[in-house]
């Protein structure tokens, strides 16, 4: 019973120590200063609840976020991604193309719904672009 309980303990501060680490482009805000400010207000919340393993892994992103971000490798982040999307989206056109063909249904079905998942991140990717040049447009 102790060993159960010492593992799981071992495993939960393993999970919370690595989510305490992750990379900063993980964090709410689309430019680097809104990363930066979000990071911060979670970097208070940590210290306030004297969470030293979270306040240990904000401050080490923190320190990227001012050290490697620029929102010019943001926006070509932003960009990398809704040009993946798009190629997605056209490979599933394609593959929908290919099932009608074969006229068979049940592929048709499943094509159509990759296609809709594919379209459906593609319009978030561009949002998500838009958004970026509306947060660093009302930071000037």
């Amino acid at each position: 019973m102790k060993k159960t309980i010492k593992m799981s303990l071992i495993a939960l501060s393993a999970v919370v120590s690595f989510n305490a680490f992750a990379d900063y482009s993980d964090y709410e805000g689309l430019t680097c200063l809104g990363k930066q400010n979000a990071i911060q207000t979670q970097l208070s919340y940590a210290k306030k609840a004297n969470n030293v393993y979270q306040v240990q892994g904000l401050e080490k992103a923190l320190n990227e976020v001012l050290t490697y971000c620029t929102d010019k490798k943001l926006e070509k982040k932003y960009k990398e991604k809704i040009s993946k999307q798009m190629d997605d989206v056209k490979d599933r056109q394609y593959d929908l193309e290919k099932a009608k063909m074969d006229g068979r249904p049940d592929k048709i079905a499943k094509q159509q719904a990759k296609l809709q998942k594919d379209e459906y991140e593609l319009k978030e990717a561009r949002d998500k672009l838009d958004a970026f040049y509306k947060e660093l447009k009302a930071q000037k």
